[in-house]
């Protein structure tokens, strides 16, 4: 039986937004695909740089296994030979050898190393890597902390000592950089199709990504109204993921290894229809920047006044080619087989505002979101930085609820922003009963009505408080 091991950069959102550029975390996204795959050189030479890494490194002992899929961040190996399975101390030289490399390549990553046996993948997976996931039976590897106190701090990231200097040319001269951004910043560093930006722009026709963009170009491609300072960040994720594998697991006649090979995929296509749903002729940069891309877990940004329109699209998409997929492998009749969905959490903020800090309040409000799901129903939590807070102020909106509400939203929109204003105002000091009273007397009451709770109420009911704070990105 074959041994199956996973090495897998955990936490990959906060890694790559411990630099403030984009350049920076594209820097990492692409150091983190190229070594987790050993495909690292220039177009010419990276097939002969793979197999000699590769060699190096498993010596083999194991292989990659490519029933795990594409995804970002994680090294799936499979060992088959006999000598290797019997020998413990083999399996733990091959592990240290893994995380050496992968050091090299990534300084300020953490590992996670989970293992487990089975006839398949999908098998030990389930049965023996995600239990030893949860139990914390796993190997760590984290970045070396020093200690020194007269060491002086990376330039750009003030996480790390710096170690070398960087001429960061267009960004802000020479800097004092820590290993990891160095290796950011590093001209051997090339997308080279490996990037889920690369591949998002071959896959929608667009022009390679512009290594030179940085996030404030990318908030200037939203429209006059939201005067190119806001970006939204979207973080999404599969609902009943674990389950549906679990139940296919024990489901005779089905390639479990092409299943999870078709839901990447399904993910995928999925970011490049809603990417094409809100690009606009005049863009001038990818309008969608995925930051992750693995498996069902995606992080993407895009301009504030697309947002709800890219997320709305993004998850009944998603949802519908779940269904398909389902169908097409004959298991729409099994009882007990629950079909994924996917929920996210939205954050917009303005363009300077720290990028870490949205990824933890894009993961704080995806959780919420699944949550309020119960991990099954495709829900929305959001925040406005700039208006709320970072804490939300409302409940998860199910994207059930979006959809029947769009028309209503449509209206609520065009109305002028002073009068959204003066609605919200009356609603925090007297009440929908006093918005309500507003709107009469101005002629506006048939906007506000589908959201107010004495006139329609049920799951798909949006408080008129929610349908405001919508509104703010909300485009007709």
């Amino acid at each position: 039986m074959p041994l199956y091991i996973d090495v897998a950069a955990v936490r990959i959102q906060r890694y790559l937004s411990r630099t403030p550029s984009l350049r920076g975390r594209r820097g990492a996204s692409a150091a983190l695909v190229a070594a987790t795959t050993f495909n690292e050189g220039t177009e010419d030479d990276k097939d002969k740089n793979r197999d000699s890494d590769r060699d190096r490194v498993l010596r083999g002992r194991a292989d990659l296994n490519d029933a795990a899929g594409e995804v970002d961040g994680v090294l799936s190996l499979v060992v088959n030979d006999p000598r290797v399975l019997d020998d413990r101390r083999e399996i733990d030289k091959l592990i240290r050898d893994v995380l050496v490399y992968l050091r090299q390549k990534l300084p300020g990553a953490e590992f996670q190393v989970a293992q487990g046996k089975g006839d398949t993948y999908l098998e030990a997976r389930i049965n023996e890597i995600n239990p030893n996931i949860e139990r914390g039976k796993v190997v760590l590897d984290m970045p070396t902390v020093s200690e020194f106190p007269l060491t002086a701090w990376c330039g750009v990231c003030r996480i790390d000592p710096a170690v070398t200097s960087v001429d960061l040319r267009n960004d802000d001269g020479v800097r004092d950089l820590c290993a990891d951004c160095a290796m950011r910043h590093s001209n051997k560093i090339r997308l080279l199709g490996r990037t889920a930006e690369e591949r998002l722009a071959i896959a929608i026709g667009a022009p390679p990504p512009d290594l030179k963009a940085s996030l404030n170009k990318l908030a200037e491609l939203g429209d006059q109204k939201s005067g190119g300072t806001h970006l939204a960040t979207i973080h999404a994720d599969g609902n009943s993921m674990g389950q549906f594998f679990t139940t296919l697991a024990g489901t005779p006649g089905v390639d479990r290894a092409e299943v999870v090979k078709e839901f990447t995929t399904c993910t995928f296509e999925t970011l490049a229809a809603a990417t094409c749903e809100v690009r606009r002729p005049k863009d001038s940069m990818l309008c969608v920047v995925p930051h992750v891309l693995g498996g069902d877990d995606v992080l993407v940004t895009l301009p504030a006044d697309r947002a709800w329109e890219f997320i709305v699209f993004f998850l009944h998409d998603f949802n519908k080619r779940a269904e398909r997929l389902v169908r097409k492998l004959g298991l729409d009749t099994h009882s007990s087989l629950t079909i994924p969905t996917m929920s996210a959490g939205l954050v917009f903020a303005r363009r300077d505002f720290p990028f870490s800090l949205v990824v933890e309040q894009a993961e704080i409000s995806l959780r919420q979101a699944k949550s309020a799901g119960a991990g099954q129903e495709a829900m929305v939590q959001f925040v406005d930085i700039t208006s709320d807070g970072p804490t939300p102020p409302g409940q998860a909106i199910s994207l059930a609820a979006l959809k029947a509400n769009q028309q209503a939203l449509n209206g609520l929109v065009r109305l002028p922003r002073a009068h959204q204003a003066r609605l919200g105002e009356k609603l925090r000091t007297g009440g929908p009963a006093a918005a309500k009273t507003l709107a009469q007397r101005v002629g506006t009451a048939a906007s506000i009505t589908p959201f107010l709770s004495d006139t329609f109420q049920g799951d798909e009911f949006i408080s008129l408080d929610d349908a405001l704070r919508i509104a703010r990105w909300w485009r007709a």
